[in-house]
């Protein structure tokens, strides 16, 4: 090979990755410049509960979103890593199907009464493809309503092809919709959230042609009160199928969708990230009579019918069954919501807290938030943890590990105040700001 790594690791591995790897990383949310270039660790040897092991053995407390999401229960949990071994040991893949699909399907079925077929996919973008597919076929309509992020696939990003800022309030700010084709521009449209009237707007512009209405019903604050049950009434008004993402929202603070805590009960609804606590695995439920149009279309995938990701979804649902994970990860949520808030009154800083206790994220009303954020990042690591605006409380975080980044995030924003007090703060972020966006991440 003209490019060979020479015991290289952190950013230097990453950047070196670069060479190889279009982007460096399987994740854009894994790039290194997304947190703090020239020093974040970027790679893992070890991970277990809520500590990571960099490559050159610096242990860090991870106070991100831990997995991206994934990993709710803490990273390789005992119970559930059971279960994927045993899988492996008598075979994951086979000529023959896996029982655990059918005992998952049931499982989730009893979770979600009005539900009454699953079907499953390995991500959070494949299933909502699967679902759109579905939609699509039941109603013989093409045209899709979107609000929130629902992965990377063409139907999804084809909405920038209209407005190049049609996803900025949904997905990241200068998403490039290059390699889509252009002959599915206009299929599928934003509306905003907590809007009804934005909603309705684009239904009657074209009302016979909307296959599906879906959205992220609880990120960021929640719906207003009756939000839910007016998109579900407008959806029904134009024959569309009303499907709820809680890809992101589902079995955190609740065993199954969030949706469950309310009254409002949508046609269809998926899962991934946390229903297996990091392996790969995620679902679609829906009514019998839409669910059954899978039948008219063709989704099929090798590695569907993988025995790891039902076994492991089986082993993470009833350890939160058994354990009450979800009152846990909300109760933990807030009380880092109290300590960030309370750290940054301390320290004299305007701040910004939003989403469900488990999906926290934050902002400093500061003159140069990256630059902040940046300096915020490497004090952090410094003392041993990793952190960003985005902090998803866990299970694996016992009272000592939230002392722990108390002490440091109090430390950190008295730090911050001063520096930015004293007009000193770049002489801090030696390497370079975080990037903010995606088209800032490609420059």
């Amino acid at each position: 090979m003209k490019h060979k790594k020479k015991n290289l690791k952190g950013y230097e591995l990453f950047k070196y990755a670069k060479k190889i790897i279009p982007g460096g990383s399987q994740l854009f949310g894994k790039r290194a410049e997304l947190y703090a270039p020239g020093l974040w660790p970027s790679y893992y040897k070890k991970a277990k509960g809520c500590e990571v092991t960099d490559l050159n053995n610096k242990k860090y407390l991870d106070f991100t979103m831990v997995g991206t999401g994934t990993s709710v229960l803490g990273y390789a949990n005992k119970t559930v890593n059971k279960s994927i071994q045993k899988s492996i040991d008598n075979g994951s893949i086979s000529t023959l199907n896996n029982k655990e699909e059918v005992d998952l399907a049931e499982l989730l079925v009893d979770l979600h009464p009005k539900m009454e077929m699953v079907r499953y996919a390995r991500s959070g973008g494949e299933i909502l493809s699967i679902a759109i597919r579905i939609a699509r076929a039941y109603t013989g309509r093409d045209k899709v309503a979107i609000c929130g992020y629902h992965g990377w696939h063409d139907w999804y990003i084809s909405a920038n092809l209209k407005n190049p800022n049609n996803l900025n309030n949904h997905l990241l700010a200068g998403i490039g919709s290059s390699g889509v084709p252009s002959l599915m521009k206009g299929l599928t449209t934003p509306f905003e959230f907590n809007e009804i009237e934005s909603l309705e707007k684009i239904l009657k512009k074209d009302p016979k042609r909307y296959a599906a209405v879906i959205i992220e019903p609880f990120r960021d604050n929640g719906p207003k009160k009756g939000y839910l049950e007016a998109v579900k009434s407008v959806a029904k008004k134009y024959g569309a199928v009303l499907i709820f993402d809680e890809i992101t929202s589902g079995f955190r603070e609740t065993l199954g969708g969030m949706y469950k805590n309310t009254k409002v009960i949508p046609d269809m609804v998926t899962f991934g990230k946390a229903i297996s606590n990091g392996i790969p695995m995620s679902a679609v439920l829906g009514r019998r009579k839409i669910m059954k149009s899978f039948t008219s279309t063709f989704v099929s995938s090798t590695y569907w019918g993988d025995r790891t990701g039902p076994a492991a979804a089986i082993a993470t649902i009833n350890f939160m069954k058994k354990n009450n994970v979800g009152k846990q990860v909300k109760k933990k949520g807030l009380d880092l919501k109290k300590i960030i808030y309370e750290a940054a009154l301390k320290s004299k800083l305007d701040i910004t807290i939003s989403g469900m206790p488990s999906l926290l994220s934050y902002r400093l009303n500061v003159p140069n938030w990256p630059l902040a954020l940046t300096y915020i990042i490497i004090s952090m690591l410094k003392k041993g943890i990793l952190s960003n605006d985005r902090i998803y409380s866990n299970f694996s975080h016992s009272p000592k590990h939230i002392r722990k980044f108390k002490l440091a995030i109090n430390q950190t924003f008295k730090e911050l105040s001063k520096k930015i007090k004293d007009k000193n703060l770049k002489d801090s972020v030696p390497l370079g700001v975080k990037k903010m966006g995606f088209d800032k991440v490609l420059k």
